[in-house]
């Protein structure tokens, strides 16, 4: 089998087919996955949260307040999957 190509295919291999987009659709408030960090000159430091908000401007904006010495990081945030939230196959 080929390596995954692309990030739609890492997904449907790492999640089974899972579609967050799809399943948090309809629900007022979303799970998000917000990776907050910085760029020191040589790498990439910061840390990755969840975040329960409505909108993904929402949750970066949570995300960065929420985390110490995160008021000049960026954030980028994306909807959680099951495997984000800690669930496993039965």
């Amino acid at each position: 089998m080929n390596a995954p190509t692309t990030q739609r295919e890492l997904q449907l291999l790492l999640d089974g087919g899972f579609d967050p987009v799809a399943y948090w659709a309809d629900k007022p408030f979303k799970k998000w996955v917000v990776d907050v960090g910085f760029w020191n000159g040589s790498r990439w430091k910061g840390e990755t949260v969840l975040v329960r908000a409505s909108s993904r401007d929402g949750a970066e904006r949570t995300a960065i307040a929420n985390v110490r010495r995160a008021k000049s990081a960026k954030a980028h945030a994306r909807l959680a999957t099951p495997r984000d939230l800690g669930c496993v196959p039965a």
